[in-house]
């Protein structure tokens, strides 16, 4: 492997995960120059993130990353059950939590902030 300094200002981000990749986006945002350095030579067989909170969509959407984010996700209709158990495969379920749809959520939402007003 060769050794090579990074230009002065240039930015080095060691990791291609959602982090990383959010951070050399960021930055090339403002015109900032970087460098992603990723150990692995191909992607990953399976997903390294499973939901994104509303802070992270605020950042998305001002880099206009937010819809094709929602595309690639869990359809807003399908609810998003989570089961809590003493391990994998779920040898004792501990208990469950019926979380509706991200839209039926919303709908709910929308009439908590009208019963408000």
């Amino acid at each position: 492997m060769q050794e090579e300094d990074l230009p002065t200002g240039t930015v080095l981000i060691a990791g291609g995960g959602p982090v990383g990749l959010l951070v050399a986006q960021v930055l090339a945002h403002y015109q900032v120059k970087s460098v992603l350095l990723e150990r692995n030579q191909s992607t990953t067989k399976w997903p390294k993130m499973d939901l994104t909170n509303s802070r992270s969509m605020e950042i998305f959407r001002r880099l206009g990353l937010a819809d094709a984010l929602r595309e690639q996700g869990v359809a807003s209709h399908i609810p998003q059950p989570v089961l809590f158990s003493t391990g994998l495969p779920a040898d004792r379920i501990i208990t469950k939590w019926e979380h509706p749809s991200a839209s039926l959520s919303s709908h709910r939402a929308s009439k908590i902030e009208i019963m408000a007003d």
